[in-house]
């Protein structure tokens, strides 16, 4: 009960109505509660008067009629936040106010947020820190200096040193000193992160990057070559001194880790010994050689290097006869003819009893001579017995004693016969001194014999034991002249190709021994379909291991399958796929929502069809893992609730609607202005009227242009007591020399207009002010409300605003813009910032629009005709049988009428024949009738207006003709009574001297015709459309023109004879 009022409110039971009810209640209970001033129901509370009001006097009341409205509640769930406590009170649902809180709280932030600028910190990255790694003090210490953003405070610096995690405080602002704790190997790393606290509850963080530079020795950094440690620091390479090693200079150099350190030339027991950085600087060696040379070298530098000995040099009779050659290692001997190479030296050839050089076993001398061998060669001396006289015959029965092989002479010489020699003292056939020293590989040349060790392959013939012997070395083949390649195995030196000239150790395979045989391949022990056969690369035998998916028992041996599914060692992923064992393996099964993509289950897009959602309304897909959902659009909610906004309804029965704001402006929202439920403020309707939002303290709504001076009534924006108004908005233009009081000139020239429109008029008729909308202007600019006593049809405020807008002065110190309604029935306001053409008075009035290819001309909607479309075309009728009767009877009648005149014309020619120009009286005026038609108009579709019948106007005196048209001459296409060209000069066209009583004759004659044939005159309009008397003379002179314009035999003169007065222009061609 309202104790002020005694009005009775009822609240009911929250148990038992809607919450809609039930906050209607309340409101009603609220809006009567009693206050200092006397309420208006009418007069609404604004939300922060309402969180005041709650506090100030009705807490206790309010909690009476609803537990949830205590105040500890409240205060709990709000927390004082003003929007949340104006929520929850008008809903009482803490789920809402807490939204709108943490909403408006987010919005408030980020706008902080983003208004802040960040600190900035004068500082290159990466920081460049040089310390030899060597160093004991790790320590390192840098500048930076910290700037603060344009009005936007720091409150707090500090760096935290990573792995360390230790953190340092610095000056908020300036100059800081950072000590880095720096690494003492190449492996480790440090980083730094710097942190700044700064504005509300902004935080800038950064690393500042390390590039370190910690070569020793003498070492220097390369800083384009860099090592990434971690993430934010990084190490430069060092270039070091020939005497040092390591990633950062730190280790002597190692000489005897290159491969060729006292390994070439030095025997197998050689060892290296390594020297320090400074011997070797000294030394300018890195190691020294403890052991001896091989043959044909020797250290001459301390045990570093093995040099050739010149053997040649050191020995000139090293090869005896013959020439010493120096090889690198070693010597060869070049033996001259008779001379052979033995045991690197050259020894002689005994001719006698050894073979050539080549193998060849030849008898030197023939039967009676001894060969005789000498150093280099050979002599064959004839026995005594056989000389005669210098010539040395044989004969057998000079020998003493003979057999097959010999012959004894007298001086008991032994002498061979018949093609054998001497060998240790007996006499043998040449094969047989072949076979001695080269058995199996004597051969028949030229009647003696060769060893060729040729014959078979793995053999070369030896001079020092004349005879083949086995190749030496890695050689095979004929002759020895094929090397082996054997790796793991022995030369095959029978062998007469290259596949077989190894001999592979055991496990090897040919042809070189290079592979170990594959004894998976030969004959695998392994089962094939559990386990997989590999080869020891260490003796080449097979080793089994189980295949992937399988283990073996530890009882059985036997490889069996592993259910990986089961372990929980698969790589299935359990978000998209299910596991399932399989023997020896296992698959990922995608679950529904995913698809397979090579081994793995991705999420399926199913947003990418475009149609998807498309039975929902106002919804967009959005993509999920496994799914899509069907979201409600940005602007629309789940029933168009403010927290149900971007929320899921696939397979539901949901709708998303527009969200309704309209929380947000309830109550606040003045007529015409309405609250926007679609962006929850006030809003002005989309109209014609350009309405301006205003606001007070309390409410907002919307104002006309002109306000105060002009106010929404009726759905219009309307002057109370000035029939026509318009505003003008002017900027001072800046060629201006001196503001000029633009009111009172406006005023005159107003005025002036006005008067030359339509009569005279007081400066009390026009009323200029300022509107409200001046104070929102700068001091150059502002915008006048004019008001007018009296109304102004289309065509006369037309020429207002293209008077006004062609003002002289006005335009040479002032931009003008002029807004002004021309249709009083739609109350349109246009705006105008140029003259227009006569043509907008059809588009303004809707009757029309311009014509392309004239701006004085309209092309008509389908109801109206005439000039600029100022006339409502009648509709013609349908009793087509009537029409044809009445045509027909004034055709009769015009016959009757057209003999008169004929017999008529015949006396006057007569009778004024030759006063003709006389009875031209100067008292008299006449009218002049025009010989063409004007043009006629197009039309398009368009609703009829009303349009005034035409009246019979009876005045004292003569009719004048009062029209602002051209006059016309006697080459005139156009009717002078019509209005050709609505220019600012006008010539008014000389009055006719029609006599009044056959003024009214012709129009009692014409109004006795039918009113359908009146009322559809030739297609033209006059300039005044409420000058009923000029309607009258612009119909006759119609019906006449219409008389004479299809008879070309018709004299002029005819009509003149109807009246006198009347005169026809001719033509002067």
């Amino acid at each position: 009960c309202n104790r002020e009022t005694n009005q009775i409110v009822r609240i009911g039971s929250s148990s038992n109505l809607s919450a809609s009810e039930h906050d209607k209640d309340v409101l009603n209970a609220c809006l009567s509660l009693p206050s200092n001033t006397t309420l208006d129901n009418r007069t609404p509370i604004m939300p922060r008067s309402l969180v005041e009001w709650y506090y100030k006097n009705a807490s206790n009341f309010l909690t009476s009629l609803n537990p949830r409205l205590n105040q500890s509640i409240v205060n709990q769930t709000c927390h004082d936040n003003f929007e949340c406590i104006h929520d929850y009170l008008i809903r009482i649902n803490s789920f809402t106010s807490e939204a709108t809180a943490s909403g408006l709280q987010s919005v408030q932030e980020s706008r902080t947020a983003l208004a802040e600028i960040p600190p900035t910190i004068d500082l290159m990255l990466p920081i460049n820190i040089t310390l030899l790694i060597n160093n004991v003090n790790r320590n390192y210490s840098f500048d930076i200096n910290i700037i603060a953003g344009d009005r936007t405070p720091i409150k707090s610096a500090h760096v935290t040193i990573h792995p360390f995690n230790k953190t340092e405080n610095i000056n908020n602002t300036g100059l800081s000193s950072i000590i880095v704790p720096m690494p003492n190997n190449a492996n480790s790393s440090v980083e730094v992160l710097l942190t700044i606290q700064y504005g509300s509850n902004s935080t800038f963080q950064t690393y500042l990057d390390i590039l370190a530079c910690l070569c020793t020795n003498g070492g220097k950094c390369s800083v384009e070559e860099r090592t990434t440690i971690s993430d934010h620091y990084q190490l430069a390479s060092c270039d070091c001194l020939p005497q040092y090693d390591g990633i950062l200079c730190e280790l002597d150099y190692d000489g005897c880790t290159s491969g060729s350190a006292c390994k070439v030339n030095w025997d197998n027991e050689t060892t290296c010994i390594p020297l320090n950085a400074t011997d070797q600087l000294t030394q300018s060696r890195s190691y020294y050689c403890n052991g001896s040379c091989i043959k044909g070298y020797n250290s001459s530098v301390n045990g570093y290097t093995c040099d050739d000995i010149d053997e040649c040099s050191l020995n000139s009779s090293l090869c005896g006869n013959g020439t010493c050659f120096n090889l690198i290692g070693s010597y060869t001997c070049d033996c001259p003819s008779g001379y052979r190479s033995y045991n690197e030296t050259c020894i002689d050839i005994d001719e006698c009893t050894e073979p050539d050089i080549n193998g060849t076993f030849v008898r030197r001398c023939s039967d009676g001579e001894l060969c005789r061998n000498t150093n280099g060669n050979y002599s064959c001396e004839c026995s005594s017995i056989f000389n005669n006289n210098g010539t040395c015959t044989y004969n057998s029965s000079l020998c003493n004693s003979i057999t097959s092989t010999t012959c004894i002479d007298s001086n008991g010489t032994i002498l061979c016969i018949n093609n054998t020699v001497k060998i240790n003292g007996s006499c043998i056939a040449i094969l047989d001194w072949c076979e001695r020293t080269c058995h199996g590989f004597c051969e028949p040349v030229n009647n003696s014999y060769q060893c060729n060790c040729k014959i078979s392959p793995g053999f070369e013939y030896s001079d020092t034991i004349k005879g083949c012997r086995p190749c030496r070395g890695p050689n095979y083949g004929y002759g020895c002249n094929e090397s082996c390649r054997c790796v793991n195995g022995n030369c095959n030196r029978n062998a007469t190709h290259e596949n077989e000239s190894c001999n592979c150790n055991l496990l090897y395979a040919p042809p070189f021994c290079i592979q170990l045989i594959d004894q998976c391949a030969i004959n695998s022990p392994c089962n094939n379909a559990t386990e997989d056969c590999a080869t020891n690369p260490n003796n080449g035998t097979a080793i089994c291991t189980c295949k992937l998916g399988y283990e073996r028992n530890n009882v059985t041996g036997i490889c069996t399958d592993i259910d990986e599914c089961a372990m929980n060692v698969s790589n299935c992923n359990p978000e998209s796929s299910t596991c399932n064992n399989t023997i020896g393996n296992y698959i990922c099964d995608c679950k529904a929502g995913y698809q397979l993509n090579n081994v793995s289950c991705i999420d399926i897009n199913e947003c990418l069809n475009l149609t998807i959602c498309v039975n929902y309304d106002n919804t967009y897909c959005a993509n999920v893992k496994g799914l899509y959902e069907c979201r409600c659009k940005h602007g629309y909610s789940v029933g168009g609730h403010i927290t149900q906004a971007y929320q899921n309804i696939l397979n539901t029965n949901d709708f998303c609607q527009p969200i309704d704001y309209s929380s947000y402006c309830e109550n606040q929202c003045l007529l015409p202005a309405t609250c926007n439920a679609a962006v929850g403020r006030c809003a002005c309707p989309r109209s014609i009227f350009d309405f301006i939002l205003s606001s007070d303290a309390i409410n907002q709504t919307c104002q006309c242009p002109g306000h105060p001076f002009v106010n929404y009534i009726s759905e219009k924006c309307i002057s109370t007591n000035k029939p026509t108004w318009f505003l003008i908005y002017y900027l001072v233009r800046s060629s201006m020399k001196r503001l000029v009081s633009i009111e009172s000139y406006l005023k005159d020239a107003v005025l002036n207009i006005l008067t030359q429109i339509n009569g005279l008029y007081k400066t009390t008729d026009i009323q200029i002010n300022n509107t409200s909308r001046n104070s929102e202007l700068q001091n150059n600019e502002g915008e006048l409300f004019v008001g007018l006593n009296i109304s102004l049809n289309a065509t006369h405020r037309l020429q207002l605003v293209n008077e006004i807008l062609q003002n002289t002065f006005l335009n040479a110190n002032y931009n003008l813009t002029v807004r002004m309604i021309m249709n009083e029935k739609t109350g349109k306001i246009e705006t105008f910032t140029e003259v227009q053409p006569h043509c907008k008075e059809c588009e303004y009035e809707d009757r029309g629009v311009c014509s392309i290819n004239s701006n004085d001309t309209c092309t008509c909607f389908s109801d109206f005709e005439g000039y600029l479309c100022r006339r409502l075309k009648v509709a013609k009728s349908t009793n087509w049988i009537i029409i044809v009767s009445v045509i027909s009877a004034i055709a009769g009648l015009l016959l009757i009428i057209s003999v008169s005149m004929c017999i008529f014309y015949i006396i006057g020619k007569r009778r004024h024949s030759k006063t003709k120009e006389t009875k031209q009286s100067t008292d008299n005026r006449q009218f002049t009738i025009p010989r063409a038609h004007p043009p006629t108009m197009g039309t398009t579709s368009k609703d009829s207006i009303c349009l005034n019948d035409l009246n019979r106007i009876i005045n004292d005196g003569q009719s004048n003709d009062a029209s602002d048209t051209h006059s016309s001459n006697s080459i005139t296409t156009y009717n002078p009574i019509y209005r050709t060209n609505e220019d600012i000069q006008h010539t008014s066209l000389p009055s006719g001297p029609i006599p009044q009583t056959q003024m009214l004759g012709i129009a009692d004659t014409l109004n006795s015709f039918p009113r359908d044939l009146i009322n559809n005159p030739s297609g033209t309009a006059s300039l005044f459309s409420d000058s009923h008397d000029i309607d009258e003379i612009e119909f006759v002179t119609d019906m006449l023109d219409d008389m004479i314009k299809d008879d070309d035999n018709m004299e002029d003169d005819f009509v003149e004879a109807i009246n006198p007065n009347i005169i026809i222009p001719r033509s002067t061609t």
